[in-house]
């Protein structure tokens, strides 16, 4: 192995190891299920062990492996084929003295970001969770998603919109309840 390969093979160690949280919660966004999404990272760094000779620099790693995670989420997610229900109760556990009935606002607001987030198409939550929760850039969204970046601005300025609305009738729809 060359100099430069093991450099680039070295770096990409160090970069799953210092990353390998958010790449679970990425995962998990995708599938909802604990289990799927650790599969889903080892199937993505396998991956990625298996082809790292194809990164030609170590600054290219980070929109690499987002991409052939996101590539692997999206293709679990086709797999199985089946709705699954969302249950971001799951990313709460633990946190305070809160049962899992029992939430403060703002994880009740997390909650709803969340469910509103699933009710997208997968490319539009794609976008929305690289830019946002993995705090991208739209260039390296582009490049993740194999998209250029007009294709990639104008989703995310859909996906946003159909996110407020989204967020704003369960808000509308919670104050409604409240007052019957």
């Amino acid at each position: 192995m060359s100099t430069s390969k093991k450099e680039t093979y070295s770096s990409f160690i160090q970069y799953i190891e210092e990353n390998q949280n958010r790449f679970y919660y990425l995962a998990y966004s995708y599938v909802k299920d604990p289990d799927s999404a650790l599969d889903i990272v080892q199937e993505a760094v396998y991956k990625g062990l298996k082809s790292i000779d194809k990164v030609k620099e170590a600054s290219y790693i980070k929109t690499w492996f987002y991409r052939i995670l996101v590539n692997a989420s999206m293709d679990e997610l086709r797999r199985s084929s089946r709705s699954i229900p969302s249950d971001p109760a799951y990313l709460f556990q633990d946190q305070g003295n809160h049962s899992h009935d029992e939430k403060t606002p703002e994880q009740a607001e997390l909650m709803d970001l969340y469910q509103a987030l699933n009710r997208l198409d997968p490319k539009s939550k794609a976008v929305i969770t690289l830019r946002y929760f993995e705090d991208m850039k739209l260039t390296e969204v582009a490049k993740i998603l194999g998209e250029n970046v007009s294709s990639i601005k104008s989703r995310l300025y859909r996906s946003l919109a159909k996110l407020k609305i989204q967020l704003e009738g369960d808000v509308f729809h919670d104050e409604s309840e409240k007052q019957q």
